[in-house]
């Protein structure tokens, strides 16, 4: 999940992120791993469709707001009328939250470019 494959070895190339957890929390940390694993994998799985530099944070806000209304649908899908199997349910769900925080990094990212270059403005006194 989350990687590009290696055209020589055939294989995809893979890279680690070694995160701290405080002692506090430990306790959430296969949670948080398994969640930043689907944030990856919906990543990979758009990867064609651009850069997320390319994106500005309002048009971020709004696809972050139509993520969240997909999420609340697929949450309020399982009725009686019309079930859906479990493990099915639990997949959905979590692709469509790592979907949401996915544009919430997408502007995390945003702010800290924007952040970064008034830095460096401030430091040529062009601010």
């Amino acid at each position: 999940r989350g990687c590009r494959k290696d055209k020589a070895a055939g294989r995809r190339r893979r890279m680690e992120i070694v995160i701290e957890i405080p002692d506090e929390i430990k306790h959430y940390s296969m949670d948080i791993q398994h969640f930043v694993e689907f944030m990856i994998h919906k990543l990979w799985i758009h990867r064609r469709k651009g850069h997320w530099e390319d994106i500005n944070i309002n048009e971020a806000m709004e696809k972050l707001r139509g993520e969240i209304t997909e999420l609340e649908s697929v949450l309020n899908y399982p009725t009686p009328e019309y079930p859906m199997e479990r493990d099915r349910y639990f997949k959905e769900c979590c692709k469509e939250a790592a979907d949401v925080a996915n544009y919430a990094l997408i502007i995390c990212s945003s702010l800290k470019r924007q952040h970064h270059q008034y830095e460096m403005d401030l430091a040529r006194g062009t601010t």
